[in-house]
C-alpha cells in the first residue's frame, strides 16, 4: 500500500467521504491517492504525545471533546484549545513539533523525522509527499486567519512561536 497526499482543490469534504484505501496483492498492485488532510491530526498529536509527554503537550492543547465544529475557535477554561483534533488544537500541536521537539534539528530534519513516525504509524508502509499540496495548504486563507487567532497572546503557545513557520 502507497499513500499520498492529493492536492486540495477546494474544502475538505465530510469525514470519510473521499478516503479510500488500497491493497495490494501480489498479483494486482493497486494504488490510491487520497488527501491526508485532517486524518494527520491524531498522528501529529501521536507524534507530540510520544517524545514530549502528556503532561507538556497538555499545558497547550487540552484532552475533552468541545462539542463545537473542527473550525471554531473556542478555547476551554484554561484558554486552550479544547483538543488536538480542531483546527486551532491542530495549529498548536504543530507549534509544539516545531518549538519544543528536538529544537536542535533542522526544518528539513524535522520533516524527515516526522515522516519517519507517520510511516511507523502507517505499518512500515512508504509514504508520498506532493509539494503542490503542501503549498496549497500553506496558501489556505482560513488556516492562516486561523493561525492568527491562535498566535493572539491569550492562547497558550511554546515559547518561540512563530504561526507562519508552524
Amino acid at each position: 500500500m502507497r499513500l499520498h497526499l492529493q492536492l486540495a482543490t477546494g474544502p475538505e469534504p465530510p469525514h470519510g467521504a473521499r478516503s479510500t484505501v488500497s491493497v495490494v496483492t501480489l498479483t494486482r498492485a493497486r494504488t490510491r491517492v487520497f488527501p491526508l488532510g485532517s486524518r494527520s491530526k491524531p498522528l501529529t498529536y501521536a507524534l507530540c504525545l510520544e517524545h514530549l509527554g502528556a503532561d507538556v503537550v497538555h499545558r497547550f492543547v487540552g484532552q475533552e471533546p468541545s462539542g463545537r465544529n473542527f473550525n471554531e475557535l473556542v478555547l476551554d477554561h484554561n484558554n486552550r484549545p479544547h483538543n488536538p483534533m480542531v483546527n486551532s488544537g491542530a495549529i498548536v500541536v504543530c507549534s509544539m513539533l516545531k518549538q519544543l521537539l528536538r529544537p536542535e534539528m533542522t526544518s528539513a530534519q524535522k520533516f524527515e523525522f516526522t515522516l519517519n513516525f507517520i510511516q511507523r504509524m502507517a505499518g512500515g508502509e512508504k509514504l508520498g509527499f506532493n509539494n503542490a499540496v503542501f503549498v496549497s495548504e500553506r496558501d489556505a486563507q482560513q488556516r492562516w486567519a486561523q493561525s492568527y487567532v491562535v498566535a493572539r497572546p491569550v492562547f497558550k503557545q511554546p515559547a518561540g512561536t512563530n504561526h507562519r513557520n508552524s
